[in-house]
């Protein structure tokens, strides 16, 4: 093994070491916001299997949500669910549904930050309102939900809490902008909580996590005509793209979650970025390793391996001030 560790496996379906354990969260209350489709349906079966005490299915779509809760209870009869339609963008509404969920069920344990939105166009062509709305929905949208069930697990000393972010957010991509910025913002925002959370010595552990190239319907539903003014075939490029090299499937994600609200070991990463498809198990066990070289965490590299300090140090050419 190197100094910088060695590559875990890397995966499209959920896999041995994050197989789901009915029981290991039997204790432990969920709430799952964008919990009607997708992924975050995904995350909600996952910890409904795990034999949650109680699960609270959040999102706009009423219809989508009720039918999940019929699918818990048929499942897993034992499992407490409640569900809440909200927009996550009011903040009344949402303070509300927490209150609610806490009522029903019990303080929340776990909080997976889900809902998003994407729009792919090109920033020349997107106006400030329509760009900025992304920018609300994916940062501080999830961020007003931390804040309010923060409050709760900061007072228990207890909670763990997943950010769903996103690639977009660790790499440059054309087209993406305001998602981009928004994931990136996400990430950068829970390692900064989890240091703060740390300070006050704190048992809150917060991940940040990109769920893989999963086939939604948030992706195509994102493709903007205005990519093929400027590049004309772009749309149809993505869409081919998307059917052939998107293959993760959102179990992978769902079982992932449950590994980082249920593993002890998991707690030494708090505050870092994974993604997905890269075997969890494999990085928990280097652990060390990741924290010595600052892994897993949005960071920038000088040329010459100068520090990101801010000039506070100086390089070994310069002289030093008498």
């Amino acid at each position: 093994m190197s100094s910088k560790g060695s590559a875990p496996s890397v995966h499209q379906a959920p896999y041995p070491e994050v197989r789901i354990r009915p029981g290991s969260l039997a204790d432990k209350v969920v709430l799952v916001s964008g919990a009607s489709k997708g992924i975050g349906r995904s995350i909600a079966l996952a910890f409904a299997e795990a034999g949650a005490a109680g699960v609270a299915l959040l999102a706009r779509t009423e219809s989508a949500l009720l039918e999940l809760e019929r699918e818990i209870q048929g499942k897993w009869p034992s499992v407490k669910t409640c569900v809440v339609t909200v927009d996550v963008m009011k903040d009344d509404a949402v303070t509300g549904a927490v209150a609610r969920v806490v009522k029903e069920l019990g303080p929340i344990d776990v909080l997976i930050n889900n809902a998003a939105i994407n729009s792919l166009k090109p920033f020349a062509l997107t106006g400030i309102a329509e760009w900025w709305n992304v920018v609300e929905m994916n940062l501080r949208a999830p961020i007003f939900l931390l804040m309010t069930v923060l409050e709760g697990m900061r007072a228990r000393n207890s909670g763990v809490v997943v950010n769903m972010a996103s690639r977009a957010g660790s790499v440059s991509t054309p087209f993406a902008t305001a998602y981009s910025a928004s994931k990136a913002g996400l990430i950068r925002a829970a390692s900064c909580i989890q240091l703060e959370l740390d300070i006050e010595k704190k048992d809150v552990q917060l991940y940040s996590l990109h769920p893989g190239g999963v086939r939604t319907d948030m992706t195509l539903a994102a493709l903007d005509p205005a990519l093929d003014e400027l590049l004309p075939g772009t749309v149809e490029r993505i869409t081919q793209f998307f059917h052939e090299e998107m293959n993760i499937e959102p179990e992978l994600c769902a079982a992932t979650c449950v590994f980082l609200a249920s593993t002890e070991k998991a707690k030494a990463l708090r505050g870092c970025y994974f993604d997905v498809s890269h075997n969890i198990q494999h990085i928990v066990d280097q652990a060390d390793i990741v924290k010595r070289e600052g892994m897993h965490s949005l960071k920038v590299e000088f040329l010459g391996g100068l520090a990101d300090d801010g000039g506070h140090s100086r390089s070994a050419s310069e002289p030093a001030r008498k």
